[in-house]
């Protein structure tokens, strides 16, 4: 028998067909252009072979970035520390070193202001700041390996939303960026492992994100993470979005980095920062030096606390007990500074960004506190 389709149902499939289909491209599209515009979607960088090359040839080739060339120029003194204020010779012998990212750096703040400087302040002796923009905790560990820093106390400050940065190994990926940010990471199989920093074999590879050399990168277009780039057709695409890790977050009413700390999350992201902050203590302490190793809240993390809900980073903390490793309750001397204050703009540029000068100051307070009152140093 053979299957009649009807005038009306032939239209109204062609009507389908030349009218929603369009509508519904055009506003996946404004979809996937909004989302674009908030740092939500992959944008691939415009390379060229020279550009490439070019890239290649300056990054620094262990840590990514910054380029040897700027390592020993404004804003760090020759030494490749941020410039100290407080003790503004690097010669003069550290008491303290410091690792980490733009929070140890001191983003959006002078130097003066920076956490480190008014920790050297406080213990009257210089500090170095090792701080960079950008490096997730598994680029601090390796900094410390290069620097091969004298000071007998080492602080290894991991922000909250480190975890996500120690399962990247493409910060395009996770980041708007107007050039390349490859980076190394680390791996824990038998032990925890250095994966070096990829090396696109040509302006191709970076393309399409392809192959071996791009392996272990949990944010690839298409996976897990639910990354995409925007292109026709839209429609999928947008609809793909429903699975990125941010608005998946955004819908559970948590931080981003926040399932990342769940033991079973498919990146492994809790176990890799594990190791990496057990490999800091015990580098450190081989080393003769006395390790700190402390956590740095976002103002998400703070807003939590003082609606009396979970830290997202609790399970790191748990897990670094286990191994008699304890941390300065940074989050906790946040909410005492507030004192019921349910903003936390004091502490946060424009509520949301790095730390305020007052918010630099009272991290630098904390981790004074833990040296001193555990006689690491005598007061300054």
């Amino acid at each position: 028998m053979r299957l009649r389709i009807s005038p009306n149902f032939r239209n109204f499939v062609l009507v389908v067909i030349v009218v929603w289909v369009p509508v519904v491209e055009l506003l996946s599209y404004v979809g996937l252009r909004v989302l674009s515009a908030r740092g939500l979607t992959y944008e691939r960088p415009t390379v060229t072979a020279e550009s490439l090359e070019q890239y290649i040839h300056t990054r620094d080739p262990v840590l990514g970035w910054p380029a040897p060339s700027r390592q020993t120029r404004a804003p760090y003194d020759v030494i490749g520390a941020r410039q100290s204020p407080a003790f503004p010779d690097p010669t003069t012998a550290p008491c303290v070193a410091t690792f980490g990212d733009s929070f140890t750096f001191g983003d959006q703040v002078t130097p003066e202001e920076a956490y480190p400087n008014r920790l050297a302040v406080r213990l009257g002796c210089r500090v170095n700041n090792y701080g960079v923009g950008g490096y997730g905790t598994d680029q601090a560990l390796i900094r410390f390996r290069v620097m091969q820093d004298p000071a007998p106390i080492v602080v290894f400050a991991h922000y909250s939303d480190n975890i996500t940065r120690n399962v990247n190994r493409f910060r395009n990926l996770i980041a708007p960026s107007r050039g390349l940010g490859f980076k190394p990471r680390f791996v824990v199989r038998n032990r925890l492992e250095l994966l070096p920093i990829p090396t696109p074999p040509s302006v191709a590879a970076i393309s399409d994100l392809s192959g071996s050399w791009i392996s272990n990168e949990y944010f690839l277009p298409g996976g897990d993470a639910g990354i995409v780039e925007p292109g026709f057709p839209y429609t999928p695409k947008a609809l793909r979005m429903l699975c990125n890790y941010r608005i998946r977050a955004r819908l559970a009413g948590v931080p981003s980095y926040a399932p990342f700390y769940a033991a079973d999350h498919p990146s492994h992201a809790l176990a890799v920062t594990v190791a990496i902050l057990v490999a800091a203590r015990d580098e450190a302490s081989a080393r003769r030096q006395t390790p700190v190793l402390v956590v740095l809240p976002d103002h998400k993390d703070v807003e939590a606390a003082i609606a009396h809900k979970p830290l997202s980073y609790q399970p790191l903390l748990d897990a670094l007990s286990q191994r008699r490793i304890e941390t300065p309750n940074v989050t906790k001397a946040m909410l005492d500074f507030l004192d019921g204050d349910e903003s936390v703009c004091a502490l946060f540029i424009n509520c949301s960004e790095h730390y305020t000068p007052a918010g630099y100051d009272l991290v630098a307070q904390v981790i004074y506190d833990w040296i001193v009152n555990r006689r690491l140093m005598p007061p300054g």
